[in-house]
């Protein structure tokens, strides 16, 4: 049942320092407007990157979660194609959704921030008030918008102070920390005499003061300023200069348009202006540099604790991957995390399917609190009618990831939100989302492992024996080795084919008679047979020849597998005429992951080096 009405922020992090400031703002103004904030956490739209298209299938859920209005934070929309079919995938009603950037047309609504004019003060400070007349920029990624818009307004200010432009002054950083430190650098070694850099952002700023220390330069070779504003600036060694975006204005202005009834005039573009704020790297002494030290040094022990509570919390996660504890081990992660509330939607699948999500069955939900399991459902529900009862019966600000481990897309986890978390949701939910995967997986191998030995019992019932041993013949080592060979490549294990046969057979047919030479067939037989393990696959494919198929965690198994079998023949040879000795030759092959060879391939390979040891034995009996 529906408590209050409902404001969505799409948002591609939040742990990030930018980020969190959205997320952090309009929950705060969500709550003063009588609103409930969840915050839909995929990544960039269209993202080309790794894995992040598999995250953003989480935005195809969001027609289902019947929320009242959506804030797209504009790092969402930062990417190569960053407008293309978002309102029509996402099921974004144009009327209802709040674009912190330039939305997808001009009609829509948009809250943007006309950075130009602080740029031109920061570079006015730098001429007039430091003397600079060298100055140099970082810029961000050529593909994202701000680049240029930054670059333009950077360009228009040096020009309008008589400083000519010089394209071997712009150097791009990506917009990263270390791309950041690595351009200043680069710009530093071809410009000796430079006076000032202007970094498109504080994180490349960072970046640059890191790699300055790193290299044993001062700091105030160069002066430099960032924008943003983020948390961190202030608190580096030398405080930054920056451009500061009105982020908390922005966002608490995007929930005020939110509650606004009239759709028919909910579009429009309003602009909020950057302010310059002058702290160090500039060349200033800042009056306001300590100011809240105090809080600052008390938040980032609550970080450290925080931290230590997430390692807590990966530790129960992992802790064991057995399926039947899972739901267990997640809940008193949660719980030692301080979430007091969660649900996950279990999906298993490597990605939802193409076209309507209707009526789309998930595998299960779990629901958490206080450490305990409160749901476990097994029946197949659409995941509209739980997460839709889940959102709108909360009243607390809640979060929305997607459980992605590698190429698979788990399913989706909703979170009641716990303030300062933001620097740890990501990694915990990536753990989660590991620990998942690594249950699953197990449980396959244990029911695959299962009927392996079941097919292997079938077979053994059948004509695919052999009548002098019970070992496997040929035509059922093949059918299982085969099968088994798929299976290692899948789990990536190493397998490895020994090819045994005895020694001086014909010797014991000769002396002893053909009777004493069957039983030392089933003797080397049983000796083989008691060395091995249950998994492992052996036959009996000729007169005294035996293959086994084995699979091993390294080279060194087989050779203690050989010793064993060894002892135990010995240990048979005092049921024997006196003066018949027992024992066997071996060729050994080893087929790791990425290899394709076929399973014929591998037979001949041991049955050469099975030649070659006998060749090898011959010639130490010679001597």
């Amino acid at each position: 049942m529906r408590t209050k009405p409902q404001i969505g922020l799409l948002i591609n992090e939040i742990g990030n320092l930018y980020q969190k400031q959205v997320w952090r703002s309009l929950v705060d103004s969500a709550g003063e407007h009588g609103m409930q904030a969840v915050g839909i956490i995929g990544k960039a739209w269209k993202s080309p990157e790794d894995n992040e298209w598999l995250h953003n299938q989480l935005y195809r859920l969001i027609p289902f979660l019947g929320l009242d209005a959506y804030v797209v934070a504009k790092s969402v929309l930062s990417t190569h194609d960053p407008f293309e079919n978002i309102e029509e995938v996402c099921g974004l009603d144009p009327t209802r959704t709040i674009y912190l950037g330039e939305g997808p047309s001009p009609d829509s609504a948009n809250i943007v921030f006309d950075a130009s004019t602080a740029i031109h003060r920061a570079m006015e400070h730098l001429v007039n008030e430091h003397g600079c007349k060298k100055i140099a920029c970082v810029t961000g990624t050529p593909t994202n918008p701000d680049t240029m818009t930054r670059l333009v307004a950077w360009r228009g200010a040096l020009q309008d102070l008589g400083i000519a432009l010089d394209p071997t002054l712009e150097e791009n950083g990506a917009f990263t920390n270390e791309r950041g430190g690595q351009a200043a650098l680069s710009l530093l070694a071809r410009h000796p005499d430079l006076d000032a850099i202007f970094f498109m952002n504080d994180t490349m700023a960072i970046g640059a003061m890191e790699a300055f220390e790193n290299s044993g330069i001062e700091l105030n070779h160069v002066r430099m300023v960032g924008m943003d504003d983020i948390e961190e600036a202030r608190w580096v060694r030398t405080p930054l200069t920056t451009i500061r975006q009105p982020l908390d204005k922005m966002s608490r202005r995007a929930v005020e348009r939110a509650c606004e009834k009239n759709g028919a005039h909910f579009g429009g573009t309003e602009t909020f202006y950057a302010s310059l704020v002058i702290r160090e790297t500039c060349g200033c002494k800042s009056h306001n540099a300590v100011t809240g030290r105090d809080s600052f040094i008390h938040e980032q022990m609550q970080v450290f604790f925080q931290s230590r509570k997430i390692r807590r919390a990966a530790q129960t996660l992992f802790s064991d991957l057995e399926i039947s504890t899972w739901d267990a081990r997640l809940a008193l992660s949660m719980q030692r995390a301080g979430i007091r509330w969660a649900g996950v939607l279990e999906w298993k699948r490597d990605r939802l399917p193409e076209g309507s999500l209707e009526s789309l069955e998930f595998h299960r939900w779990i629901e958490y609190q206080d450490g305990k399991v409160l749901r476990n459902s097994e029946q197949k529900q659409a995941p509209a009618e739980i997460l839709t009862e889940k959102i709108h019966g909360n009243q607390a600000p809640c979060l929305l990831f997607p459980l992605v481990c590698e190429s698979r897309f788990l399913g989706v986890i909703l979170l009641e939100y716990t303030k300062d978390l933001e620097n740890f949701y990501e990694p915990l939910i990536l753990q989660a989302a590991a620990a998942l995967q690594g249950t699953w997986l197990l449980e396959i191998q244990r029911v695959t492992q299962q009927e392996l030995l079941a097919a292997n019992q079938q077979l053994m019932n059948l004509s695919n024996r052999d009548e002098l041993t019970g070992v496997l013949n040929r035509r059922g080592f093949m059918l299982l080795a085969e099968q088994a060979l798929l299976e290692a490549r899948r789990e990536k294990t190493l397998v490895a084919i020994i090819f045994a046969d005895m020694d001086k057979l014909k010797t014991i047919n000769d002396v002893f008679g053909h009777a004493e030479g069957d039983r030392a067939i089933r003797a080397v037989s049983q000796a083989l047979k008691e060395s091995l393990r249950q998994t492992d696959i052996m036959a009996r494919i000729g007169g005294d020849e035996f293959v086994i198929f084995a699979r091993v965690r390294e080279e060194s198994d087989v050779r203690r597998f050989i010793h064993r079998a060894n002892a135990a023949l010995a240990a048979q040879e005092s049921n024997f005429p006196n003066g018949m000795k027992l024992g066997f030759s071996a060729g050994i092959t080893f087929c790791k992951p990425q290899n394709k060879h076929q399973l014929d391939e591998l037979l001949q390979a041991a049955d050469a080096e099975l030649y070659l040891e006998k060749e090898r034995r011959h010639s130490q009996d010679s001597t």
